[in-house]
């Protein structure tokens, strides 16, 4: 009997289906609800009381507001990155729909503090395999990876190392990659790092110079062609945060083509996607997981759990035994921010929305066991002084100061109870009046600035991709030049600091550091005009990657004394600045976990010179006083 012809038409289309269906069953989900909420139902003796009932006022609509602060304060996260998850809290029903076991619960806090002794007590790892010889760990960074090793193998499976800048959390992570690779042979594919675009180059230059691509081959994934199968060549694949939501956005564009395919809207299937990390090839068995660590630098990047990053690398988590999350600020503005990093632990995925009382004990204790966190005082012993920040006052031009004070009081009448948005443009004036009347006539500044405030990031450049702008930019600094118009109190007490630390120390080197590249661009021409023979690199936004490593390998090479100008955007994560060893702060900022990072550039393993910290504030500015207040509330909160 002979088989009838197959239709290829039908063949295509069960394959689309298969394709589709396959996809569909990877489609990212939201992190699991229900332990979000069990935290929040622990309380001391037994550990529990009755969860709410059904009638239960939401714990957000109960939350106390401090109308003064929360209004006034741009830098909290705005509604947009707030989960939507508050919308309902878990009740007696829904928790035994979700499976929930008390018993299993409270049995697993009660545990939780042999977790916490384990940590700290860890084996230590050893000799590092394929470290270059010349090279040794610190006593702490043999201890950061005792505890990510131990934190494999427990019931965690990963690790928040939340060290402040300076503590070589890179150098620790290598390490923890080459134990447990060591251990494991070429069973498993890859490492994955996954760090901020433009970190990911000096990631490649560090595993070069602890490990070299011989002990440790390596490729930093952005835009390179591969397949899949080519990454089993290496131990290690760096890529970028917005490359991994990249192949994500491509699988979903994927995916909904073929639907509009199958329900008739598109006249033939999509192309299937470039995919390297994403592909699927390697999730089937043995080979998933398909490494022994994914490893996220500056892991605050994901903190939004309402995020397409947070949802991209939630996809790529999946694919690997453990998880190292390295972040020098884990909890940015409020408890919740960590919640993030805890759905990427095993056992449990979150805490509760307003952790009080008992619940915060239980919160902090969670934090504890997967977490691993020392203060400025370990590494001391280590390395070359540090000095106490130095304040330097300055009064501002009376015109500048009642301009800006001005714009304050303006700001102040136009706040609107539950509004953060509200009178942004008054704050924004008083902020440019106190640093230099120019930059009030750069309207894109004041734009650059308010998404910042929006955002709840640092500034960069506005002017990319916007002739106009650009433009402007150009005749703005001609202007600046003419006639000393560069000229501010502000500007004339940097250059000072720049000088009398000159003249004690002629072989120190400076960090500039402010918000606004426009503010920067000021600074560079006074420095010219003060001081025309010394070398002075710019580092920002305007700059692409292979500029950047430039400006890095010129800084390094140069001899002392020498300046640069870096933007906190820029400047504040991820560098290795140590051939600086004095960094001068324009003006005060809204976080103190801002300033921890910007001077963790320089204070850091390799210093060899004594650190010196300026910090410049101006005498009656309401605009700066408001931001110190600011600073400190959170900075005793956290």
């Amino acid at each position: 009997m002979s088989e009838e012809p197959r239709d290829p038409f039908h063949e295509i289309a069960s394959a689309i289906d298969a394709i589709s269906a396959r996809l569909n069953q990877t489609e990212i989900s939201p992190p699991k609800l229900p332990t979000r909420y069990y935290i929040g139902w622990l309380r001391g003796g037994d550990g529990f009381v009755n969860p709410k009932d059904d009638t239960t006022e939401p714990a957000q609509q109960k939350k106390k507001k401090d109308q003064d602060d929360s209004a006034s304060e741009y830098s909290d996260d705005n509604a947009s990155e707030t989960s939507s998850l508050y919308e309902a809290e878990y009740t007696n029903s829904m928790a035994v729909a979700a499976g929930y076991n008390e018993e299993k619960f409270v049995r697993f806090f009660n545990e939780i503090h042999d977790d916490i002794l384990s940590k700290h007590y860890a084996l230590d790892p050893g000799p590092i395999p394929g470290l270059k010889p010349t090279l040794r760990l610190f006593d702490h960074q043999k201890r950061a990876v005792a505890s990510a090793l131990y934190a494999k193998n427990s019931r965690f499976k990963g690790m928040i190392l939340a060290d402040p800048p300076g503590f070589g959390k890179t150098l620790s992570a290598l390490s923890t990659i080459a134990m447990s690779t060591a251990k494991n042979g070429s069973i498993n594919g890859p490492c994955v790092i996954v760090a901020p675009y433009s970190c990911c180059r000096q990631w490649m230059a560090e595993i070069d110079s602890f490990f070299g691509q011989d002990q440790m081959p390596s490729i930093c994934l952005l835009r390179e062609a591969l397949t899949p199968t080519d990454l089993w060549k290496y131990k290690v694949v760096v890529t970028s945060y917005s490359n991994v939501a990249a192949e994500v956005t491509r699988v979903h564009k994927f995916i909904r083509g073929i639907e509009a395919y199958d329900q008739g809207k598109a006249p033939q299937p999509p192309k299937r996607p470039m995919l390297v990390l994403l592909s699927g090839m390697l999730e089937q068995e043995p080979q998933r997981p398909i490494g022994e660590w994914l490893v996220l630098d500056e892991a605050h990047a994901i903190k939004n759990r309402e995020s397409r990053t947070y949802h991209s690398i939630s996809a790529l988590r999946v694919q690997f035994d453990s998880c190292l999350m390295m972040t020098g600020t884990p909890l940015d503005n409020k408890w919740n921010d960590a919640y993030a990093l805890i759905t990427f632990i095993k056992s449990l995925s979150s805490g509760p929305d307003f952790p009080e009382g008992f619940h915060r004990e239980r919160y902090i204790q969670m934090l504890d066991a997967c977490s691993l966190r020392r203060p400025h005082v370990t590494v001391q012993q280590e390395f070359p002084d540090i000095d106490r920040k130095r304040i330097v006052t300055f009064p501002l031009d009376p015109d500048d100061r009642q301009r800006s004070n001005d714009a304050y009081h303006m700001f102040k009448k136009a706040r609107r109870p539950g509004s953060k948005l509200a009178g942004w443009k008054y704050l924004i004036q008083a902020q440019q009046y106190a640093y230099h009347p120019m930059l009030v006539e750069l309207k894109f500044e004041r734009d650059a600035l308010a998404r910042a405030m929006r955002r709840n990031e640092a500034m960069e450049n506005f002017e990319n991709g916007n002739p106009a702008a650009t433009d402007q930019l150009v005749k703005w600094k001609e202007r600046l030049e003419k006639d000393e118009n560069w000229l501010s109190r502000r500007v004339r007490v940097i250059t000072d600091i720049v000088d009398q630390h000159k003249d004690r120390h002629p072989d120190h080197s400076f960090l500039i550091v402010d918000e606004s590249i426009y503010f920067l661009d000021i600074v560079a021409v006074a420095l010219k005009n003060r001081f025309e023979s010394e070398l002075q690199l710019e580092y920002n936004g305007r700059l692409g990657p292979i500029d950047r490593h430039y400006i890095i390998r010129r800084a390094f090479e140069a001899e002392p004394p020498h300046v640069m100008l870096a933007t906190r955007a820029t400047g504040g994560q991820g560098l290795n600045l140590q051939c600086f060893n004095v960094v001068i702060q324009c003006g005060p900022w809204w976080k103190a976990a801002w300033e921890l990072q910007a001077r963790g550039r320089v204070y850091r393993p390799g210093q060899k010179k004594h650190v010196y910290v300026y910090e410049v504030r101006a005498e009656y500015c309401l605009i700066e006083q408001h931001k110190i207040k600011v600073r400190e509330r959170k900075k005793r909160a956290q």
